[in-house]
């Protein structure tokens, strides 16, 4: 699995490991992730192995491609259409190579799908588990294989300790915002979400990090 965008992008990608690995439980499944959000799938079930990859140094991902090579892969799953990402799967010698036909790199796929993913009423979830389906892969009732953590537990603590929250709050963490203007929702269906949220009793904070300078607003 090639994810090598950002850290939304990694976390709506989850549920199609979950149900690539109980299509194929006893597959060796590696995920190939930028350097910086690596720690970020230790939250999450399914891979064997994270290959971290910074996508702005040429030099290591032609590294990262050859250990693709070695590595003997039966198939590359392209999840981020950008260059060296196509790159990476055609380095990996995969005989199967999935993606979305885009930016001009879909003939080195053998399964290209076509990237309506613009015009197209699919949730992010969707369109990762559709990448899939080639493999015989679906989930009509997806959801993410979040695991706790040791220090994800510790944070927790820290954060309901700092603001109050108790063990029978029920709270929405809200996080407004994308770095795709083409997938922004509109302000006024946050504010709209959270007035709602408190009429069924939930605390809603959200995390504003460029607004704010990363403050948590209550």
């Amino acid at each position: 699995m090639i994810r090598t965008d950002r850290i939304g992008d990694i976390i709506l990608s989850t549920p199609a490991l979950k149900a690539l690995r109980a299509r194929f439980p006893n597959a060796r499944i590696d995920y190939v992730v930028q350097e910086k959000y690596a720690s970020l799938l230790n939250c999450f079930e399914g891979w064997n192995t994270v290959i971290k990859v910074d996508i702005h140094n040429p030099k290591q991902l032609k590294a990262i491609g050859m250990q693709l090579g070695r590595d003997h892969y039966d198939v590359a799953v392209v999840m981020h259409p950008a260059k060296y990402a196509y790159l990476l799967a055609r380095a990996a010698k995969a005989p199967c190579v999935i993606g979305w036909k885009a930016k001009g790199f879909g003939y080195l796929l053998n399964h290209g799908f076509e990237d309506d993913r613009g015009r197209a009423s699919r949730h992010q979830v969707e369109n990762n588990l559709k990448l899939f389906s080639p493999l015989g892969v679906s989930d009509n009732a997806p959801s993410f294989p979040i695991k706790e953590t040791p220090s994800g537990i510790r944070q927790h603590a820290e954060f309901s300790l700092k603001h109050e929250i108790t063990a029978t709050d029920k709270v929405l963490a809200v996080h407004p915002g994308s770095y795709s203007p083409r997938v922004r929702w509109m302000p006024r269906n946050f504010g709209g979400l959270i007035d709602r949220a408190a009429k069924r009793d939930l605390r809603s904070w959200y995390w504003a990090a460029r607004a704010m300078k990363g403050s948590l607003k209550k």
